[in-house]
């Protein structure tokens, strides 16, 4: 993740969507990267036919353009404040806690 990124959480409903469906869809918003969007988590919630994204970008709507090309148009992008590590530690490395 570039230093002037933010993250942002983009939130996707597609109602009578199944998890496979959505599944589809985080695979479109990878695929439509491009460098300047990273998509650091996607996470599916069946009883909601929803898909949330955790991405890393320079501004919202440069996170708009890279989900509308990818065919998966954003309910909402929020700016998101992640509260634990987003990337795993290697293996043995701790917080010191």
């Amino acid at each position: 993740m570039a230093r002037r990124d933010t993250i942002f959480l983009v939130e996707h409903y597609a109602p009578g969507s199944d998890v496979e469906r959505l599944r589809a869809a985080a695979a479109r918003v990878r695929a439509a990267e491009r460098g300047r969007v990273r998509l650091l988590q996607a996470t599916i919630v069946p009883d909601d036919d929803s898909l949330l994204c955790l991405v890393a970008a320079p501004s919202k709507s440069v996170v708009r353009t890279t989900c509308e090309r990818a065919g998966v148009a954003p309910d909402r992008i929020s700016v998101a404040v992640p509260d634990l590590p987003l990337e795993p530690r290697p293996k043995g490395e701790h917080d010191g806690t």
